[in-house]
């Protein structure tokens, strides 16, 4: 079974943002759909260069109100989207679902972007993973 047989039986396009987007912005596309914990992170072509898990918001402003001369730091460092994001690990239409799995397993995501041309077109879920195995089960 490939990623193409499962990615979209839960979100049908995936949240992406702009890496010039401000904080603010990457909460509001997070919380835009609560079936997502990813946003993906893109230049102006388009292309994936990022990702923002919920979890990475958390931590950030966890750790924001924790020190205020730290949160001071980190708020001039951190002004935008590309200032929070992760490298991406992502698959493509043609990846088969045992390699997502262990893509999603090694890095402990929740969620992979599925990529064609190194343009977000899609999000494949945990539970789509999930889903794609009742059948081995």
């Amino acid at each position: 079974m490939k990623v193409t047989d499962c990615y979209k039986e839960l979100t049908l396009t995936a949240t992406t943002i702009k890496e010039h987007a401000s904080l603010q912005e990457v909460v509001n596309a997070l919380v835009s759909d609560p079936r997502t914990r990813s946003v993906y992170v893109i230049n102006d072509q388009e292309k994936l260069i990022g990702v923002i898990t919920v979890k990475g918001v958390l931590e950030y402003l966890g750790r924001r109100h924790q020190d205020n001369l730290n949160s001071l730091i980190r708020d001039a460092l951190a002004k935008e989207a590309r200032d929070l994001m992760e490298s991406p690990i992502n698959v493509t239409p043609e990846t088969d679902m045992e390699e997502a799995l262990n893509l999603a397993i090694d890095n402990m995501l929740e969620e992979l972007p599925v990529c064609k041309n190194g343009k977000v077109i899609g999000d494949l879920t945990c539970f789509e993973i999930i889903n794609s195995l009742k059948g081995d089960a």
